[in-house]
């Protein structure tokens, strides 16, 4: 199967070396293997043919063997990560056809039943703004490693300490949890959490700290955010002058 993922990640597929390799997942997706592994690489594979309608039953199917027959656990879920990707890449499909409800459950399932970040952050942008589970889900993200997360939870904590409702006390504590969140996106590279510590820094007073921030999202390959940052620096420094 490696040399399947090579050649899907490199669009090699149309070669003729692919062709009996293809023929053997083939094999393997069907009955009676119905490998998960297999259904799931030949999605994929499907998917990159323009070929959903096959894709969306392969990860349908692949998804449908999480549940065990076991007379002791009837219908208990098997966690897998194939599974969780079967859901999750059946969800999207769903999403492109506006199918929010199929996608929510997809997604559903693949965080609450298999534990799956990126299961958590789907399923996180499909609550309404005012659902407290968009702050749950969006933390289990974060919490597992998705930076996306990490940069939102620590905007949203940002945004909590600048509620008017707030005891002095919380929203220090806001402030200082949405600097930990951002500093783990910014540290890994998440430009926007650089310029949003940018921010912070600024407004608290610490505008060299702030500099730094900026200095090094202005590094960064994203050729807007760099601008960006740089635009933002020349500004803050004639500020000062």
């Amino acid at each position: 199967m490696f040399f399947l993922e090579s050649g899907l990640r490199n669009d090699y597929l149309g070669r003729p070396e692919f062709v009996a390799p293809l023929k053997e997942l083939q094999a393997l997706a069907a009955p009676p293997s119905s490998s998960p592994k297999a259904m799931v690489l030949l999605g994929r594979i499907y998917e990159s043919q323009k070929r959903e309608d096959e894709a969306l039953d392969l990860f349908r199917r692949a998804a449908l063997s999480a549940v065990r027959k076991d007379p002791s656990h009837p219908l208990k879920p098997v966690r897998s990560n194939e599974i969780a990707q079967a859901l999750i890449r059946q969800g999207k499909i769903l999403q492109r056809r506006f199918d929010s409800a199929g996608a929510e459950a997809a997604f559903r399932q693949a965080a609450l039943e298999h534990d799956n970040p990126e299961g958590y952050y789907l399923l996180a942008h499909l609550q309404g703004p005012e659902s407290p589970n968009r702050e749950v889900y969006l933390t289990k993200a974060a919490s597992s490693g998705i930076l996306e997360a990490c940069h939102e939870v620590g905007t949203l904590q940002l945004g909590k300490a600048r509620g008017s409702q707030m005891a002095a006390k919380e929203k220090t504590e806001a402030v200082e949890m949405g600097k930990e969140w951002l500093f783990l996106a910014a540290s890994a590279g998440v430009v926007e959490s650089m310029l949003s510590l940018a921010e912070v820094f600024r407004a608290e007073g610490k505008l060299e700290m702030g500099m730094r921030w900026l200095r090094l999202a202005e590094e960064a390959k994203d050729v807007t955010m760099a601008t960006k940052a740089k635009e933002l620096r020349g500004r803050w420094l004639a500020d000062t002058a």
